[in-house]
């Protein structure tokens, strides 16, 4: 698309959040619509312009009507991935394991890692939370896999002695 017929289309990048799965797993047709949207969004900023506050709010309301058409299929991400030769059964044992303790590192995720929530003598039960992040940062809660007590709790991990 060119002239004003491009530009009403670019106001539709605001929405992409470039996470880059249309573009590398979910489009049948291999195209690239995640730099499309990048290209769009540097043009919007360009020339100032996007949609006002009350259009968002208008385009914006509940589950968008396509939402199910647009479920990435798990064969289509196996074959994108190269992951085919793998999807297969196999053997599962549990050897059912029961370690003295556990290290709980509190930045298992992206964004803010957590920050513990326990202190050192503390009692928790297998599946506690140990460490969360604030409301207003990313970042999720971390959980002990063991009853046990706290034997250390500090910004980097909390270790959890069985018993």
């Amino acid at each position: 698309m060119t002239g004003e017929a491009k530009q009403r289309a670019s106001q539709w990048a605001q929405f992409c959040c470039e996470c880059n799965i249309c573009s590398l797993i979910a489009c049948p047709e291999q195209l690239d619509p995640k730099n499309m949207c990048v290209d769009a969004k540097a043009l919007l900023r360009e020339t100032e312009s996007g949609w006002s506050d009350e259009e968002v709010d208008r385009l914006v309301r509940g589950i968008h009507p396509a939402r199910n058409g647009r479920e990435i299929p798990i064969s289509r991400l196996y074959t994108r991935l190269g992951l085919d030769p793998y999807d297969r059964s196999a053997n599962y044992s549990s050897d059912n394991a029961q370690p003295n303790s556990v290290v709980i590192p509190l930045r298992q995720h992206i964004g803010a890692p957590a920050k513990a929530i326990v202190r050192v003598g503390d009692s928790v039960k297998a599946g506690d939370a140990v460490g969360n992040t604030e409301d207003k940062d990313l970042g999720c809660p971390v959980h002990t896999g063991i009853s046990g007590r706290v034997v250390e709790a500090s910004d980097k991990q909390v270790v959890v002695a069985a018993g």
